[in-house]
């Protein structure tokens, strides 16, 4: 195993070029920041993107969009970038921490 999978890190690509035929203008996922600064998955819609990869865990933590680390991201800015992008059949890829 890398240092990432043991530190329980782990890496989850959604390609909206392979969702065809889904009317789908986000990933599919609710998330809330914690008291920590953590923003943490409370949420992934039934047949979403992001349920249908099947990597996504409610109460995981997201540290990174596309490379970039969600504490450098200007609040309340992240879903909508995230359905932007989708909208746009841009890749996106989320760098996520499990939760025990």
């Amino acid at each position: 195993p890398t240092e990432d999978e043991m530190r329980g890190q782990y890496v989850v690509k959604l390609d909206p070029t392979h969702e065809e035929g889904v009317d789908a203008d986000s990933i599919g996922v609710t998330v809330g920041l914690e008291p920590t600064g953590d923003l943490v998955l409370l949420d992934i819609a039934p047949d979403s993107p992001a349920d249908r990869c099947g990597m996504l865990k409610e109460g995981d933590v997201v540290l990174k969009v596309d490379g970039v680390d969600v504490h450098d991201v200007p609040d309340g800015t992240l879903p909508q970038r995230l359905a932007t992008n989708w909208r746009a059949k841009i890749p996106i890829e989320l760098c996520m921490q499990e939760r025990p």
